[in-house]
């Protein structure tokens, strides 16, 4: 490792600020008058500018961002910064989207301000949704609001004043059982096929590993029911294969390409704090506790790396539903 920086989530917006200036001074470029404000008053020291002549060296140049800077409330400017000192130093500039299918959500228009198509669309993000409460909720996916939402207090709020929350889960947790009106048995990750789309754009298809146990279903067969009996447009796949063809069919018609970086997610646990509050610990969620499969397996909570992370996830009382 030529070069290391280390600092709180709070200053990263500030240090990203010097690199971005000693990537400059090292590249014999300029900062575009853009980043005026954020980089006032800033002066790289020495480990600034040993990062920032690794960085201007070597073939393969590249920066990164990763999850715990989409997570943060300051992303915007960390990207753009980090697109600058890429800029400078003649390097690519990436994305490790978070998850292992934020692409592919993406490129099938699961965000608010665009469809599968590209065309503009407007929607709300999940914390709009949840700070605006909604009369009605449906939640596809094993998702504990405590553990998986940006903000578990708007959500508590949001979901007890609903009028109706209907949950597709594999799960039937403390949590859901005190707001959900309806719980739909779904069957977990590896018991339905579909499609994950990586870092380099490549769709990887595969089936399910065991069938979903008693009366669950795959997700994307349960909202296919349910918009038949909504009678809605678009929900005659008889195959999660069919579902995928008809995307790529969509995606190509529009000459849509998968993008490598996603754009700003919700911020996770901090989403209600301040940059100037952060710490590095607030945004980063550890290994075995990222979804409700792994909060559930005693022996990866009983693990070093899961103690090492503080109190393990625990298990949600609930059973299968």
């Amino acid at each position: 490792m030529a070069a290391q920086l280390v600092a709180d989530a709070a200053h990263w917006t500030r240090e990203l600020a010097a690199l971005a200036v000693a990537t400059a001074e090292a590249a014999g470029g300029a900062l575009g008058a853009q980043f005026g404000a954020l980089v006032a008053g800033v002066t790289p020291d020495d480990a600034h500018r040993a990062a920032a002549r690794a960085l201007c060296t070597g073939d393969r140049r590249a920066v990164w961002v990763g999850a715990m800077a989409l997570r943060h409330p300051a992303f915007a400017e960390l990207h753009a910064l980090a697109a600058e000192t890429a800029r400078l130093a003649g390097a690519r500039l990436g994305v490790l989207a978070e998850g292992g299918n934020a692409t592919g959500a993406w490129l099938a228009g699961a965000v608010p301000h665009r469809g599968a198509d590209g065309a503009a669309a407007q929607g709300l993000d999940t914390l709009a949704m949840l700070r605006a409460p909604q009369r009605a909720y449906l939640l596809v996916g094993a998702i504990e609001h405590s553990k998986d939402l940006a903000d578990p207090a708007a959500a508590e709020s949001a979901f007890g004043q609903a009028a109706c929350v209907v949950a597709l889960t594999p799960f039937a947790g403390e949590e859901l059982l005190r707001h959900a009106h309806v719980l739909l048995p779904m069957g977990a990750f590896a018991e339905t096929s579909g499609t994950y789309v990586n870092l380099e754009g490549r769709w990887q298809s595969h089936p399910g590993a065991i069938a979903p146990p008693g009366e669950a279903r795959p997700g994307w067969k349960i909202l296919r029911v349910l918009g038949n009996l909504l009678q809605l447009q678009g929900f005659d796949d008889a195959s999660s294969e069919q579902v995928r063809d008809r995307l790529r069919a969509t995606l190509d018609s529009a000459g849509a390409t998968a993008p490598v970086a996603v754009a700003a997610l919700p911020a996770l646990p901090a989403a209600a704090a301040t940059a100037e509050a952060l710490s590095a610990a607030a945004l980063d969620i550890p290994m075995y506790a990222i979804d409700a499969v792994l909060r559930r397996s005693p022996a990866l909570q009983a693990t070093n790396i899961a103690l090492a992370s503080g109190e393990p996830a625990g298990m949600d009382a609930g059973a299968k539903p």
